[in-house]
């Protein structure tokens, strides 16, 4: 827990000094492994150290594998899907979170689900695959909605609206702007 304080008050020295400790303890319990190797990924995202990123969600990944964990080998595979959206690999991206979109979707982690979607809508809006974003897009909305994420809902209304204004559908693109802005205001 300390790590995990280290980290979110950004103090990254301490955070790494304390994951590196859990990591060579010989008998950590596999709960304890999964999360530390979520909170390095997380960690070195936050540094934009990509690289040593990806190579924390793909241990994680593989050791969710190995346990029997289909959501955190998702969750590993929407990060990495995170950090290549960063790195603009928007292909690479699309493909990591429609994996993690199905796994969601299969054990019925609909808030999972949704962050999903629309990443999804992001990634393929950047490809200029418009149809596909749009569905997204429009499912991330409907999953926000039924969780009553407000603040999520008003990204995706925004993000919704911007692919509406490039679509050249300005009636639509105000309704989804105006339904972001009454989310936020």
């Amino acid at each position: 827990y300390d790590a995990f304080v280290a980290i979110r008050t950004g103090d990254y020295e301490r955070g790494q000094e304390l994951l590196d400790a859990l990591g060579r303890q010989p008998a950590l319990p596999d709960d304890v492994r999964l999360d530390r190797l979520l909170a390095l990924g997380q960690m070195q995202r936050n540094l934009t150290h990509y690289d040593q990123a990806l190579a924390a969600y793909e241990e994680l990944g593989a050791l969710a594998v190995a346990l029997g964990q289909p959501v955190l080998y998702g969750v590993a595979r929407f990060n990495q899907g995170s950090v290549y959206t960063e790195l603009d690999m928007y292909d690479v991206a699309l493909a990591r979170v429609q994996e993690s979109l199905g796994i969601f979707a299969a054990q019925r982690d609909h808030e999972r689900l949704a962050y999903a979607h629309y990443s999804v809508g992001l990634n393929a809006m950047f490809l200029g695959r418009w149809q596909l974003a749009q569905e997204h897009y429009g499912q991330a909305i409907d999953l926000f909605e039924r969780l009553h994420m407000d603040a999520t809902l008003a990204t995706s209304y925004w993000s919704h609206g911007y692919l509406h204004l490039l679509l050249g559908n300005e009636d639509d693109s105000e309704r989804a702007y105006l339904r972001a802005i009454a989310l936020t205001g």
